[in-house]
């Protein structure tokens, strides 16, 4: 009998696992049917593209880091290897805005010294680094709690926090540095301080030919596609044909035990499949799975996401009064500006603002600001 396994969420996650599933069905002659579903009209999720006035925008990711090969492979796979897109030199120069003014991260612990990131009391703080003990390996502690025992909490406030709401627009002090810098982890564990970690890291990278990233930042070269992150999601979704159903808003799911699933959609008559895989938000998914496993729904609805905007602005280049050679600049709490920080798009990648023209992506919101 033909099987069924259906995909609830067409985000990128989604989208992947529908592919995969089906190119695995198709080597094996398997009769698999796969469907993907999604409540909203489109699919991608928070990914998307748009060309306006021939500005590039991207709804929600920039791009995507290259030193995890997996997005690569799969690029690769949908015959996109030719569409990739990486960022220019330039934006490995990173800011941090402070004191009214721009300032760009060092990219050696040496070059601090000069910075003015830090006050001078956080630069001494900071400097002290490699003479602190390594930490017990107990609990898991907060990402701002070990930035404050290693660096100093004027750094943690101004930097690491900074870094933290640039990522992930989250709370240093409520996010787990196991589970979000797992390496930061790591590298005191292995190496005893941070400074002799970054050193041993940046001649690892000069050996191999790869970039390091700022300190205890993500490494890698941010990667995209010539017209942006939307020509995965439209590769991945042709990729999957009538199998895609977009606009099939699914209200629960039933266990029927040995003879699999069922699916209970907002609109239409419910059908039965083999598998499910839920890749929807947690708020989401907790609806879905509420009446099949109380429990599970229970703990999904207790995650939370922190709410992000983000606003694109397209300038003449001779209009800006810096020279935007860098990556863009993060905002630490307290500095009188109601924002998480800037991308230089127009920096980052190439064809992304109309000659003469230059692309700014503002974001705003977070755990710090959610009623932005």
């Amino acid at each position: 009998m033909r099987k069924t396994a259906v995909v609830i969420g067409a985000g990128i996650s989604g989208l992947t696992v529908a592919f995969e599933l089906q190119q695995r069905a198709e080597r094996v002659s398997e009769g698999l049917r796969i469907i993907c579903m999604d409540s909203s009209h489109r699919g991608g999720g928070n990914i998307g593209s748009s060309l306006e006035q021939g500005f590039l925008f991207e709804w929600g990711p920039t791009g995507f880091l290259d030193n995890a090969p997996a997005t690569l492979t799969l690029a690769r796979r949908l015959n996109l290897g030719e569409r990739l897109l990486p960022a220019g030199p330039s934006a490995e120069n990173r800011y941090i805005f402070r004191a009214g003014k721009l300032h760009r991260v060092p990219l050696s612990p040496a070059s601090f010294i000069g910075s003015g990131i830090l006050p001078p009391g956080g630069k001494l703080r900071l400097l002290l680094e490699p003479f602190i003990r390594r930490g017990k390996a107990l609990a898991d502690e907060s990402v701002f709690d070990f930035a404050a025992r290693r660096i100093g909490r004027q750094a943690a406030s101004i930097m690491v926090d900074a870094m933290v709401s640039g990522i992930h627009a989250g709370d240093a002090r409520q996010l787990s540095l196991r589970a979000t810098f797992p390496k930061m982890e790591r590298m005191e564990r292995e190496h005893g301080t941070l400074f002799r970690a970054m050193l041993a890291r940046r001649k690892q990278a000069r050996a191999e030919g790869e970039q390091a990233g700022v300190p205890a930042g993500p490494g890698g070269r941010l990667t995209s596609f010539r017209n942006g992150l939307q020509e995965l999601i439209d590769a991945l979704a042709g990729s999957l044909g009538e199998g895609l159903l977009l606009g099939k808003a699914v209200e629960s799911i039933s266990d029927l035990g040995r003879r699999g699933l069922r699916i209970h959609p907002v609109e239409g008559a419910p059908f039965d499949a083999d598998a499910v895989v839920v890749a929807c938000p947690a708020w989401e998914a907790c609806k879905i799975l509420r009446s099949m496993d109380g429990d599970l729904s229970a703990t999904l609805q207790e995650i939370t996401s922190a709410p992000l905007a983000v606003a694109h602005l397209g300038f003449r280049s001779d209009a800006i009064g810096h020279p935007c050679d860098g990556f863009g600049f993060l905002v630490p709490r307290g500095q009188g500006a109601r924002i998480l920080g800037a991308l230089w798009i127009s920096t980052i990648f190439e064809g992304r603002a109309p000659k003469g023209s230059s692309l700014m992506t503002v974001m705003a919101g977070g755990a710090h600001d959610p009623d932005v």
